[in-house]
């Protein structure tokens, strides 16, 4: 016996329903204990880390905002969405805000580690707490800019549709040249990580350093390594989001085609408190100890 979908949704609605909620949560639950990881182990209290946590805070926000891309799939939640202009492109601002911040994050935390393996001796003369506070509070700002532009210059056909209500002068004179100087500006600088990495082992290997060295030099790497791979796997997720982007504003997309590729992108934010785990011996002795008392707090409820 088959069950009827719910009476005026699609099983296509259904299905996007229940990939966005599901993607809502890990992103949330991941970035959730990506924070607190940092705030509640010590060795994790480092300035690098500080960037990851303001990126673990932008990734926990855009899981938040998972309800109102879900709400459109919903007859009821969409005939509202329609009949107001704040409500519909108010997501999207807040998309864009998130978005803003999470670039600006992976890109500081690219800048971070140049500076780090370029002037490790003075590394923390150049970037002290205090900077590294500053520069985290100034992507913000740049970020509430750029989400409160795209309400302001946000338009109304009468239905929320992503490519009619976000202006597409702005879409693609402003988002899509700030994305692509984002994406080439890391490109770069992990680009010039990989060379003075590559550098320095061969200095390490040439003048026979003592172990210490050596230990701190592999150490670096696979800091480098790590970050390499957040910022991946952020490109890969994300770019094909940006070329839909493009597509739509110019010769016209699919709902399916765009909630997939927008399905992908959010992925994105959960993914991270995967590499995290996997790659860095620090956090995955703190998510251990995260779910070691979890396990304990929740034996004793039971009890």
């Amino acid at each position: 016996m088959t069950i009827a979908p719910y009476k005026g949704m699609s099983c296509t609605a259904m299905f996007m329903l229940t990939l966005f909620t599901l993607l809502g949560c890990l992103v949330c639950i991941g970035n959730l204990l990506t924070v607190v990881a940092v705030f509640r182990t010590e060795e994790l209290r480092t300035t690098p880390n500080m960037y990851i946590v303001s990126l673990a805070c932008s990734d926990f926000l855009l899981g938040l905002t998972v309800p109102f891309f879900v709400s459109s799939n919903v007859p009821n939640m969409e005939d509202l969405l329609d009949r107001s202009l704040f409500h519909c492109a108010f997501r999207y601002g807040v998309l864009y805000l998130i978005l803003s911040e999470s670039f600006l994050c992976i890109c500081a935390i690219s800048v971070d580690r140049y500076v780090y393996i370029k002037h490790p001796l003075h590394y923390h003369i150049y970037l002290s707490p205090k900077k590294t506070g500053l520069v985290i509070a100034s992507t913000w700002c740049v970020s509430l800019m750029v989400g409160a532009c795209t309400l302001l210059t946000s338009t109304w056909p009468g239905y929320c549709s992503f490519f009619h209500v976000v202006s597409k002068s702005f879409q693609l004179y402003f988002i899509m040249p700030y994305t692509a100087a984002i994406f080439v500006l890391n490109a770069v600088m992990y680009s010039l990580i990989t060379k003075e990495a590559i550098q320095h082992r061969q200095r390490i290997q040439v003048r026979n350093s003592p172990i210490n060295t050596t230990i701190r030099c592999k150490a670096t790497l696979r800091s480098i390594r790590h970050f390499i791979m957040v910022y991946g796997t952020f490109v890969v997720c994300w770019l094909p989001a940006a070329v839909v982007n493009i597509l739509g504003h110019t010769y016209g997309v699919g709902t399916t085609t765009t909630g997939i590729t927008l399905s992908l992108g959010l992925l994105n934010s959960g993914v991270n408190f995967i590499i995290y785990a996997f790659m860095n011996k620090a956090f995955k002795k703190a998510f251990l100890k995260l779910f070691l008392a979890l396990h304990v707090f929740c034996c004793r409820m039971c009890r």
